[in-house]
């Protein structure tokens, strides 16, 4: 629980630094409210592969209310998907690797 609350809390300081980056003032406190329904919405949306869609418009729905412009929580659930993306291509990339060098080190069968 204490992993998930830090991670929780990491995932929310990330992006209130994203929104300063793109001259939103925001606080702190209004980036952990947004967070955490972004991330109850998310949760709902598991049968959505990857929750797509689910946090673009959690993201532009929610931000007015924390008065934070729509445009500006779309931006900022891009910004988070490509950090998604720039992550995960290279790890699937190297696994790929992996797995290819462990098929091709295996004897012919038949």
């Amino acid at each position: 629980m204490a992993l998930h609350t830090v991670g929780w809390i990491g995932s929310a300081v990330g992006a209130w630094i994203a929104f300063r980056l793109i001259g939103v003032r925001v606080d702190l406190k209004s980036v952990f409210a947004l967070e955490s329904l972004v991330s109850a919405i998310r949760s709902t949306a598991v049968f959505i592969p990857h929750a797509l869609g689910a946090q673009e418009a959690a993201y532009a729905v929610l931000s007015p209310l924390f008065g934070i412009g729509a445009e500006f929580g779309l931006a900022v659930s891009v910004l988070k998907r490509a950090r998604d993306l720039a992550l995960g291509i290279p790890i699937l990339l190297i696994w790929q690797a992996i797995e290819g060098r462990r098929a091709r080190s295996r004897p012919a069968v038949g």
